[in-house]
């Protein structure tokens, strides 16, 4: 069982249940650290990424995909043909993106208030659906009026071009957009990466880290200094602030990549067992 944490968190996270876990499932239970969170060290992506193809270099440490790569090694390293993957809130990208990357490695999936906006597929679907119906037999009933009455033939065809027309200008909008969010992204990335953007991360975790801890916990009298002292160890890691600065950096290149379909449009995709306990407090 590989269990992986959320934004924020570590190992720390899992301490209280992994021997639990252990005990009921009678298998190993294996946590880590992914780059960016708990004590794992910081490293500068920019020094591991040299010129050439992006086939030829390597994985940033702080995307999806390396933590994803990480999770099945340590399946390797647990010797084990499969495993679960427990994953909470961003843990649970890492999760469904291992399964999609080699579905074959995981046992099943447990996703506790997972990061992931899922769709209502079959309400859409069957409204789609629905709607497809109803405009076909609007143009069929059109197209019979159209065949004896030329005015009402001539506003179909001007109806159409006018549908045409919207559509190549909604596409337009749709690239300038594209176009526009791509280099505030850009923007964006340049700006954490800097001395500035790198002390604006560390101003807002020292300013609201421990207070956002506190409100998300599901009771705040629970907030022990022995577990705000295992949330806040990592903050005393050397880097720890470029760190979180290069993962949000990643993050946004994850989320403006175009090479695959949104995550949540996949999930009907899942096949093996699974359970999706939803949440909004620790």
């Amino acid at each position: 069982m590989i269990l992986l944490h959320g934004f924020g968190a570590s190992v720390f996270s899992w301490n209280r249940v992994m021997k639990p876990l252990a005990q009921v499932t009678g298998s190993k239970v294996l946590a880590f650290d992914r780059p960016a969170f708990g004590l794992t060290s910081w490293v500068d992506p920019t020094n591991h990424s040299p010129a050439g193809s992006a086939d030829a270099r390597p994985l940033n440490p702080y995307s999806i995909m390396f933590s994803v790569m990480a999770s099945l090694y340590f399946i390797d390293f647990l010797a084990a043909e499969k495993a679960i993957l427990v994953g909470h809130s961003a843990g649970s990208l890492v999760a469904v993106d291992t399964y999609f990357e080699a579905p074959e490695r995981v046992a099943a999936m447990v996703l506790v208030a997972p990061a992931i906006l899922a769709p209502l597929l079959k309400q859409d679907f069957s409204k789609d659906n629905q709607r497809g119906k109803n405009n076909k037999k609007q143009e069929e009933h059109s197209n019979s009026d159209s065949h004896w009455n030329p005015i009402l033939r001539l506003f179909s065809m001007l109806s159409k071009l006018t549908k045409h027309i919207a559509q190549a200008i909604m596409n337009m909008l749709k690239g300038m957009g594209d176009m526009i969010n791509y280099v505030y992204k850009k923007a964006l990335s340049a700006l954490l990466r800097s001395a500035i953007g790198v002390m604006l991360v560390r101003m807002i975790i020292d300013k609201f880290g421990i207070a956002v801890f506190r409100n998300s916990w599901y009771d705040s009298n629970q907030v022990t200094d022995y577990v705000l002292q295992g949330y806040t160890k990592p903050l005393r890691v050397r880097g720890w602030d470029k760190a979180l600065a290069e993962y949000t950096v990643a993050m946004l290149s994850d989320s403006s990549s175009q090479s695959k379909p949104q995550l949540s449009k996949r999930l009907g995709e899942i096949s093996c067992p699974g359970h999706w306990f939803k949440s909004s407090c620790l």
